[in-house]
């Protein structure tokens, strides 16, 4: 049985975690309205820009495969899973994207699912769900892998192997 003494460190160990976990919480807060802001200032920029997209898009009499409108006849999901102290959310996103496949999968439409990050190609791989694709990107690719996803949606979107 541990002494008084191994107590008191233990509540001081405590208490500095919960004093750590705090100040996290409130630099997480502080960047998650700093992010939503900055969401709400572009908003008038994509509201112009998908009206200037839009009129381009009526304009065109190329029929350039990029715009065409199309039924789709499979889906395809993205999901990335990576950072922080999103436990929660990370949870409450794969229960939503496996119960969104399995329902898709019973109606007997083809369902492939690409992920981003490490955590998302384990959880889907632990459910029995094989990424089409994956990428597991470290903090200096950034910019090639975001390259390398929208090709391989462009080339996937108009060879019409997937349409989600």
């Amino acid at each position: 049985m541990p002494g008084l003494k191994e107590i008191k460190r233990r509540i001081t160990s405590v208490k500095s975690t919960k004093q750590i976990t705090k100040a996290m919480k409130m630099v997480a807060a502080a960047k998650f309205r700093r992010a939503v802001g900055r969401i709400i200032q572009l908003r008038p920029y994509a509201s112009k820009m998908h009206a200037v997209l839009s009129s381009m898009a009526k304009n065109v009499e190329s029929g350039h495969p990029l715009l065409d409108v199309r039924i789709p006849k499979r889906s395809r999901y993205w999901y990335s899973l990576d950072r922080g102290l999103a436990g929660g959310f990370n949870s409450n996103i794969m229960k939503n994207a496996v119960k969104i496949i399995k329902d898709l999968q019973a109606e007997g439409k083809e369902v492939s699912v690409s992920t981003v990050g490490k955590k998302a190609t384990e959880l889907f791989k632990r459910r029995k769900i094989t990424p089409r694709q994956s990428w597991v990107v470290c903090l200096a690719d950034h910019l090639r892998a975001c390259q390398q996803i929208a090709t391989d949606i462009i080339e996937n979107y108009i060879n019409e192997t997937s349409t989600k």
